[in-house]
C-alpha cells in the first residue's frame, strides 16, 4: 500500500538561549536556519561557513553544513551525505569517549539529529534493523527532544515497525505520538515564555489536518495487520471525513475490504484512486502498487490467470518507474533523489507472482520467480516453504507423468490379473502372443 510522510534529513537547531554562543555566532546561526527553511541553500552555506570559522570544532555546525549541501544537490548526493555522517559520528564518539562523566542518554540527546538522519538513510536503503537501532535509542529520550524532531522520530519508527510486522510496538509508539501531538500540558510548557509562564490553553497550537490524517492512517494500518475490523473501520471513516480522495486513504480502505473478502468493492475503491505517478518526488510508483493490489484481489477470488496478468503489469510498471531514474552505475547512491532508493519492488512482485503460479499448478515457473526473490527475502521462512512446495509439486507431477507412461507400456504386456490384494497374480503374455499383437 502507498505510504505517506516520506522522511527527510533534519538540520540541527540551536536555541536562542544557548549560553556558549556569542551574539555574532547566534546571528549567523539564526540566519542559516532562516535561509535553510527558505530553501536558499547557497546563502545558508555561506552563513554556516562563517560560523564554522568561529567554531571550527563544533560538530553540529559541520552536520548542518553537510545537510545543507545535500539539500542543495536536490537530495541526490546521498553517498556524500553518508560519508559526512560517518565522519561526524567518529568525531563525536571520540569526543564523548574522553568525557567520563557524561551518561549515555545525555550523549544521545546531543547527537539526536545525527542518529535520526542515519536512521532515515537506513530506512531508504531497506536496512531496517540498523534504522530501528537508531530510532529506538531516540525513542527512549523522545520527551527530551525538540517537538518536531520527536514527531519525525515517532512517525518513522511506526513505519519501520509496520514494515517489520511488529504491531504491538507500533501501537505503543502511536500512543506516545498521540500524547505528543495532543497533550496540552506538554504543548503549553513548550510554548511558555522565557519566564516560564504558560500560555492559555486557547492559544496552544493544535495538530494540523496533515498530522491528524497521518496519525489515523498509521492507526488504520496497525488495525489491518491485527485484523481488528471494527477499530480499523472507525479510523478509515475518520480518514475519509478529512479527505475522501486521498490516494493512500483509498488504498487503505481497499485493503480493508480485501481483508473482509469484499473483493468487488475493493476493486471499485482501487479504481477510484488517483494513478498519478510522481516517482521522483515520492519515491513510489502508484501504478505498480495498483496493479499489484489488483493481482492480490483476483488471486483471492481464485482467478489465477487474471492475477498473473496484473502481477506482470505491476512488474512492467516498476521497470518503467526505475527507467525514470538516471543513477550513476559506478555509485548508485548518487545522482538520484534519496526517496527513490527504496523504489524498486521487483522482488516483492516476483514473490507474489511466484505464489500465484504455485497455486495455479505451474511449479517450475513459480520456482524461477521465487528463487530470484531470495536475494532480498533470504530470512523469510515463508519463501523457503514456497520453494519446497514448488519442488514437491514438480516431483509429484513428474511421477504421475512417468506412471502414466509406464502404465501404458505395462498394459501391452499384461494378459490378465487373477485374484486381488496381496495374493493378486499378474499373467503376462507369451512372447509369441505379444509379437502377434504388435504385428
Amino acid at each position: 500500500m502507498a505510504s505517506e510522510g516520506k522522511e527527510e534529513p533534519s538540520e540541527e537547531r540551536r536555541g536562542s538561549g544557548t549560553p556558549d554562543f556569542s551574539d555574532q555566532e547566534q546571528d549567523f546561526a539564526q540566519k542559516a536556519l532562516q535561509q535553510f527553511e527558505a530553501a536558499n541553500y547557497d546563502a545558508c552555506l555561506s552563513s554556516l561557513s562563517k560560523l564554522e570559522e568561529l567554531r571550527p570544532k563544533d560538530t553540529k555546525v559541520l552536520h548542518n553544513k553537510a545537510v545543507a549541501e545535500f539539500y542543495k544537490s536536490g537530495c541526490e548526493r546521498t553517498d556524500d551525505l553518508l560519508k559526512a555522517l560517518n565522519g561526524l559520528k567518529k568525531k563525536m564518539n571520540h569526543k564523548n569517549s574522553s568525557d567520563q562523566e557524561a551518561n549515555s542518554e545525555a550523549l544521545d540527546v546531543e547527537k539526536a539529529v545525527l542518529l535520526y538522519n542515519r536512521a532515515v538513510y537506513c530506512f531508504y536503503v531497506k536496512k531496517y534493523v540498523d534504522s530501528l537501532r537508531n530510532l529506538e535509542r531516540l525513542f527512549k529520550i523522545v520527551e527530551s527532544l525538540d517537538k518536531n524532531l520527536a514527531q519525525n522520530v515517532c512517525f518513522l519508527l511506526v513505519e519501520v515497525y509496520l514494515i517489520t510486522y511488529q504491531t504491538e510496538k507500533a501501537t505503543a509508539v502511536l500512543n506516545s505520538l498521540e500524547k505528543l501531538l495532543y497533550d496540552p500540558t506538554k504543548q503549553a510548557s513548550e510554548n511558555g515564555n522565557e519566564d516560564g509562564i504558560k500560555k492559555p490553553e486557547t492559544d496552544i497550537p493544535q495538530p494540523d489536518d496533515e498530522q491528524k490524517l497521518r496519525l489515523h492512517k498509521y492507526k488504520a494500518r496497525v488495525h489491518l495487520l491485527q485484523k481488528s475490523i471494527k477499530a480499523c473501520k472507525k479510523e478509515i471513516k475518520t480518514i475519509m471525513n478529512v479527505n475522501n480522495m486521498d490516494t493512500e486513504g483509498l488504498f487503505i480502505k481497499s485493503n480493508f475490504e480485501y481483508v473482509r473478502h469484499n473483493e468487488r468493492k475493493a476493486v471499485k475503491i482501487l479504481n477510484s484512486a488517483s494513478k498519478d505517478n510522481q516517482v521522483l518526488k515520492t519515491g513510489e510508483s502508484i501504478s505498480a502498487m495498483y496493479f499489484n493490489n489488483l493481482g492480490c484481489l483476483h488471486f483471492q477470488m481464485q482467478k489465477y490467470n487474471l492475477a498473473s496478468f496484473y502481477f506482470c503489469r505491476a512488474i512492467a510498471e516498476n521497470e518503467k518507474a526505475l527507467a525514470l531514474i538516471s543513477a550513476d552505475k559506478s555509485n548508485p547512491l548518487n545522482g538520484r533523489p534519496l526517496c527513490t532508493l527504496s523504489l524498486n519492488c521487483r522482488y516483492h512482485l516476483l514473490y507474489n507472482l511466484g505464489v500465484q503460479m504455485l497455486h495455479d499448478g505451474r511449479p517450475l515457473l513459480a520456482f524461477d520467480c521465487l528463487i530470484e526473490s531470495v536475494q532480498v527475502y533470504q530470512s523469510n521462512p515463508r519463501l523457503w516453504l514456497r520453494l519446497a512446495e514448488c519442488c514437491i509439486m514438480a516431483y509429484h507431477m513428474s511421477i504421475i507423468e512417468e506412471k502414466t507412461v509406464d502404465d501404458s507400456r505395462k498394459s501391452n504386456l499384461v494378459h490378465s490379473v487373477v485374484g486381488s490384494g496381496l495374493f493378486r497374480k499378474v499373467v503376462l503374455e507369451t512372447p509369441k502372443e505379444h509379437c502377434n499383437k504388435n504385428t
